[in-house]
């Protein structure tokens, strides 16, 4: 599995960060080329998905 690590400073709170990256099932209305994104499982404090790119 490919991992990816990003670091920047932005101008918005943790949460709303959060909430963003947290809603996989948005993804594909606002990432070009993410043309299908579906929850795997949820855990506590984990979460697995599936992103179709094209």
């Amino acid at each position: 599995m490919t991992i990816i690590s990003r670091h920047a400073l932005l101008p918005y709170l943790p949460q709303q960060l959060f909430e963003l990256v947290n809603d996989v099932e948005a993804y594909p209305l606002y990432m070009d080329g993410c043309v299908g994104a579906a929850v795997l499982r949820r855990g506590e404090d984990t979460l697995e998905a599936r992103l179709d790119l094209a």
